[in-house]
């Protein structure tokens, strides 16, 4: 109720509303490619320690597991980088799904 009055206050006095404008803008937001995922030059990490693994940079999304987690095998997401390591946690194997 007070709103309107503060409206009428405004009109009243002969005083306009702020206009709201809507700009719109000529840019166009750039196409950003969707990741594709190579395993390739991550190949080399195979028999190498867990430890060397974490001191590089990997791509978004890499997942590192050990070969027996359950969760790992039920999780389908494309295009990862995917990096299995055995018992001693050594890299067992690289690849994408």
């Amino acid at each position: 109720m007070k709103l309107f009055f503060l409206l009428g206050l405004f009109i009243g006095q002969g005083e306009t509303l702020p206009q709201i404008t809507n700009q719109v803008s000529n840019q166009v937001a750039p196409i950003v490619e969707p990741y594709k995922c190579n395993a390739k030059p991550y190949k080399y990490l195979k028999g190498h320690m867990l430890s060397e693994v974490l001191s590089l940079k990997l791509p978004p999304n890499t997942r590192i597991y050990r070969y027996d987690d359950e969760a790992a095998q039920y999780d389908k997401t494309k295009n990862r980088l995917n990096i299995e390591l055995d018992d001693k946690t050594f890299v067992r194997r690289v690849y994408c799904s």
